[in-house]
Order: structure tokens, then C-alpha cells, then sequence
């Protein structure tokens, strides 16, 4: 007599599936095994890369915005980056920086232990009456490393020769580059250096990060920003990046917190402006 199981069953159909169940399992293991073994196996390979392997393939794939050959030919992606208009505020305004700059050997600023160029605040500004166009007058960070260097110019070389180099002045189409900080803009302002081999001829800026590694450890951490081909971000936002990320806070989402907080800046400004021309 054959019993049933609760599942309407009798013992030996029961016995079949488990028998049946079990050769399915072997043959996927089996499949698998034969899977794995066709695999190739990759052993050893180095899949990190050196700062500059990685520096070199972005050189390749991006294009540049601030190390060619000649300041004089700017592209429309410079000029929106750098957020100059011909003519503008800006225009002007870097302008008179960089001629006061040229006609003093060395900048009043370093001699006062400072390297920023900073505007009369809102309120005294306003107090003077000086014109509107003076609210709109961003930090400047003066980067003039030669300057700083016990044996000046002679203690930089040219990144990719290795031969002396000469200054080459102010940038002029594209004044300064323009930096994101948390509620307003800077710019950082440098002079160009070109390499003296006239087979050579390289030309790059300042702040170049093969200029900025033959600079003391002690005057590269005083630089205030994050580079990259395409834009430029203070150290402060670029470290406040890190956690908002980690913290399930996207690029996105930061992005428009910065914005956010450049509109109330500029909107406490303008009050300043509206309420004392009352």
C-alpha cells in the first residue's frame, strides 16, 4: 500500500522529484563549472594609474582651456568661462589691475603680506558714492610665483625641456580665471611664461600644475583652487564635494545650492544698493 503525503502525493512520486530536483542542480553546477573554466584569466594587471598618466590621458581627451601657445587666440568657451565681456565690468576693471601690477616691481599686495586684491566693501562703497559698476568688483588672488622664489625667474624651468624661461605679461583677451566659491565668484590672476629654447617655445600660465610642483610645498598649499580643463572650483567647495557625495548629495543637487546661495548674495547687495540711493 503507498502512503500519501499531504500534498496528494504517494511516496514514490515524491521520491522521483527529489531525484529529479537533485540531477537538475548538478547539471547547473556543472554549467557553471564549465564556465568558469573557459574564462580567461587576467592576473596582476595594474588597474590604477599615476597622477601623471592620468594628467596625460586627459590632455588627450579634453581640450584645453588655459595652456596653449598663445593667450592672443580664445575661444567663445574661454570667454564664457572666464566670465569677461568685452568692454564689461570685468574688462575694466582687470585691466587697471594689471597695468597698476606692470608699472610696480613688485606688487604692493606681497608687500603687505597678502595676495589678494580685495574691493571696498558694499557699505563704504556706497558711503562714497561710488557707482554702481563698483558692486560688481570680484576678489582677485594675485598668483605671481616667480616673485616669491629666493632666485626668482631662475628657479622655475620649463615643464617640458627643462630650459629657463622668461615672463610673457598679463593675459589679456581672457584676464583671469574664474573661480566658483561657495557665494560669489573670484578670479585668480597670473602672468604667462614662455620657454627661452626657441625650439621649444612652450608657453603655459602660472598656475600651471607643472610650474605649481617645482613651487615649495609651503607656497602650493596658499593656492586656493581646484583646476580643471573645463572650470574651477575653490578648495572650499571642492572639499564640501567629498561628504555631500558621500552623503547621498549629488553634483546636481549641490549645484543648485550654489546657485541658491550666489542669488541670496547678489540680493543682499542690490538691497544695500536700492536702500541708500533712498
Amino acid at each position: 500500500m503507498r502512503k500519501i503525503n499531504q500534498n496528494g502525493e504517494s511516496s514514490s512520486q515524491a521520491d522521483e522529484a527529489v531525484v529529479e530536483e537533485s540531477s537538475m542542480q548538478e547539471k547547473e553546477i556543472d554549467i557553471s563549472g564549465n564556465r568558469e573554466e573557459q574564462l580567461p584569466v587576467v592576473e596582476d594587471q595594474n588597474i590604477f594609474v599615476t597622477l601623471d598618466e592620468e594628467e596625460e590621458l586627459n590632455n588627450r581627451i579634453l581640450p584645453k582651456i588655459d595652456d596653449g601657445d598663445d593667450d592672443e587666440s580664445v575661444t567663445d568657451e574661454q570667454e564664457f568661462l572666464s566670465g569677461e565681456v568685452q568692454n564689461g565690468v570685468l574688462y575694466h576693471y582687470f585691466e587697471e589691475v594689471q597695468k597698476r601690477l606692470t608699472e610696480e616691481a613688485m606688487p604692493a599686495e606681497y608687500n603687505n603680506s597678502t595676495f589678494w586684491i580685495r574691493p571696498m566693501q558694499p557699505f563704504f562703497a556706497l558711503l562714497k558714492n561710488k557707482p554702481v559698476e563698483y558692486l560688481y568688483r570680484p576678489d582677485i588672488f594675485l598668483w605671481i610665483p616667480h616673485l616669491l622664489l629666493n632666485n626668482k625667474i631662475n628657479d622655475l624651468h620649463c615643464p617640458t625641456c627643462k630650459s629657463p624661461i622668461k615672463t610673457k605679461g598679463f593675459n589679456k583677451k581672457t584676464h583671469a580665471r574664474r573661480i566658483i566659491d561657495l557665494d560669489r565668484c573670484f578670479y585668480i590672476l597670473t602672468k604667462r611664461y614662455r620657454c627661452l629654447n626657441s625650439i621649444c617655445g612652450s608657453s603655459f600660465n602660472g598656475y600651471d600644475s607643472k610650474i605649481m610642483r617645482q613651487l615649495p610645498v609651503q607656497l602650493q598649499a596658499e593656492f586656493p583652487a581646484y583646476l580643471s580643463h573645463r572650470g574651477a572650483v575653490s578648495k572650499q567647495v571642492g572639499d564640501l564635494l567629498r561628504p555631500c557625495i558621500q552623503k547621498s548629495m549629488g553634483p546636481k543637487r549641490i549645484s543648485k545650492v550654489l546657485r541658491e546661495l550666489h542669488t541670496l548674495k547678489h540680493n543682499r547687495s542690490e538691497l544695500q544698493y536700492l536702500t541708500a540711493m533712498k
